[in-house]
């Protein structure tokens, strides 16, 4: 079973380095899109204050109004303007951590109830959403274990050893296939939202924008949401 354990942490690796490239590839993302977004930024900005303007000029709005839309205009210029230091990758960690901490709640329910350590001396280079994939496996080691004795069972009076070791090899091995895919669409999704972020705080200025609003922050519950889900039925198996 040593040859399959590695053979199978093979997954957590690439789990790993998804991570890892996850960070590095937002990151470099966002200090490419950084210029493009300032200049969209001003021209919004030039547009808005011309028609506060106008608006003002036709009595169809009022100093306070126009001061309070100024506040968040200048709020997110400097938010976006300081994603050139990386901030929008801090807040793109900051999420992510959050999130896998709320699913590793699930895993830690998991193994105190079947009294498996599950989360016990996972490599410290295996952090967030990694840790969570390397748990999986672990249990993907546990239920090998069992296929493999059921395996070596096989007999003329025992047909039906290697049957079932198969059949309860491969739902866990979908099952591990399917997670990889929710932990990997919920890093892509924490991600957009996270470069968008400034976006988001200048819409909460404007009574136009402040559904696009809300639904940047359902989208960020729904990301969370549904690695929480997809880590609960690995804790139901395990």
């Amino acid at each position: 079973m040593a040859n399959t354990e590695t053979t199978f942490c093979a997954t957590c690796d690439v789990a790993l380095a998804f991570t890892g490239l996850s960070e590095n590839f937002f990151g470099a993302l966002s200090t490419v899109l950084i210029d493009g977004m300032i200049d969209v930024f001003i021209a919004v900005a030039c547009l808005w204050l011309s028609v506060s303007g106008l608006k003002i000029l036709l009595g169809r709005t009022d100093f306070a109004t126009v001061g309070r839309e100024l506040f968040f205009v200048i709020l997110a210029g400097a938010l976006l303007y300081a994603n050139k230091g990386g901030l929008a990758l801090e807040y793109y960690k900051y999420a992510i951590g959050a999130i896998t901490a709320a699913a590793k709640t699930v895993l830690i329910a998991a193994q105190n109830v079947s009294n498996q350590n599950w989360l016990l001396n996972i490599p410290d280079e295996y952090s967030d959403a990694a840790s969570l994939v390397y748990a999986a496996e672990r249990g993907l080691f546990k239920v090998l274990d069992v296929a493999w004795e059921l395996w070596k069972s096989f007999s003329v009076g025992n047909m039906t050893g290697p049957l079932t070791a198969v059949l309860i090899i491969i739902p866990w091995m979908l099952l591990i296939v399917v997670y990889f895919a929710q932990v990997t669409v919920t890093l892509f999704r924490v991600g957009v939202i996270a470069g968008l972020a400034p976006w988001i705080l200048l819409g909460v200025g404007f009574n136009w924008s402040k559904s696009m609003v809300w639904q940047g922050i359902k989208s960020l519950i729904a990301a969370g949401m549904v690695l929480y889900g997809a880590t609960m039925a690995i804790g139901i198996c395990l």
